[in-house]
């Protein structure tokens, strides 16, 4: 095995392994939504709270979706497939720090699709790594900011400048696909549809059910709320 690893070493890179696998675990999970779990679950269900790319973080009274297999997960789905049940299912949506993880034209798809289940009078609320943090923060020289996250997000070496802590941020060793700040990613949710884009604070929300952010993101994440208007008649 050891031999067959390091033959592998010299064709690719392991981060491209890591990759490649990875990409091959969503895969295998795109054809497993193809057996129908998610259209049972869903099936028949009206305004809905969805916590969208949910990971480790399981909310109480929310259905809690993610593509990998997590302990107390309601649905297992690759957020990129659209879901098998008709328009306007949910009430509210919540997603933090997931779509920094998906290329941007995946992340229109899935804005779109957030969209879609939205149910007139919804809320979408997301939490993304806000790139004009890091660069605002470059740019006056904040040393102390760069300072306190030399160890960001568990990188095991200390990031020892600036541009250091800003690459682990836009990069994430290959898992961050796309960095937002609020200009950009308000123009995606009103290329899909969205009005009322709002940014909030940390901890503060239009409505006290989406007041769920986690503490451990507050000092680098961007929040923004979105809603759908109802269909005139």
């Amino acid at each position: 095995m050891k031999l067959i690893r390091r033959l592998a070493y010299k064709v690719l890179q392991p981060r491209t392994w890591d990759r490649v696998f990875f990409d091959m675990a969503l895969n295998w999970r795109r054809w497993q939504n193809r057996r129908g779990t998610a259209a049972r679950r869903l099936a028949g269900k009206r305004c809905l709270r969805l916590h969208m790319g949910c990971g480790n973080r399981i909310l109480p009274g929310w259905l809690n979706i993610d593509a990998f297999e997590r302990p107390g997960l309601d649905l297992r789905w690759d957020l990129r497939d659209p879901f098998p049940c008709e328009d306007g299912v949910a009430e509210m949506i919540y997603s933090e720090h997931f779509l920094e993880h998906l290329e941007r034209p995946d992340a229109d798809v899935v804005l779109a699709e957030f969209f879609r289940l939205l149910q007139p009078g919804g809320v979408l609320r997301l939490g993304v790594p806000d790139a004009g943090i890091y660069m605002r923060n470059y740019s006056d020289n904040k040393a102390d900011f760069f300072r306190a996250i030399r160890h960001l997000w568990g990188a095991v070496l200390p990031l020892e400048t600036p541009i250091e802590v800003i690459n682990q941020m836009f990069r994430m060793g290959g898992h961050h696909c796309y960095a937002w700040d609020y200009e950009t990613l308000a123009m995606a949710l009103n290329a899909v549809g969205f009005v009322n884009i709002t940014q909030w604070g940390p901890g503060k929300a239009s409505r006290q059910e989406l007041e769920l952010d986690d503490p451990e993101h507050a000092f680098e994440t961007l929040y923004v709320e979105a809603g759908k208007t109802h269909v005139s008649h």
